[in-house]
């Protein structure tokens, strides 16, 4: 019994953390600013379609998953910081 009650625990959790992230895409995806981010072992874990139009990327090319150095070619972060420096500047959105 207290196996079955812990399976079925487990269970829930399980949805309840598959419904939170769902959510949490939704969220991202809704926002018109770009999103990347970047799992610890560099691959790209979330990336909206805000993030595909700034960069430049193709929108049908799925990205997520793939490591970031692969999808952003140049390995360099130079774009990224320009983008950084322009947006604390205050000439970008």
């Amino acid at each position: 019994r207290s196996f079955n009650q812990m399976t079925s625990d487990l269970q829930r959790k399980e949805q309840q953390l598959a419904e939170r992230r769902q959510y949490i895409d939704t969220l991202i995806e809704s926002v018109p600013a770009g999103v990347i981010s970047i799992d610890r072992a560099g691959r790209i874990a979330t990336l909206n379609q805000g993030a595909y139009r700034l960069l430049g990327l193709d929108p049908a090319r799925a990205l997520r998953g793939m490591p970031a150095v692969e999808a952003f070619g140049d390995p360099s972060p130079e774009p990224l910081l320009q983008l950084l420096r322009e947006g604390l500047a205050g000439r970008r959105r």
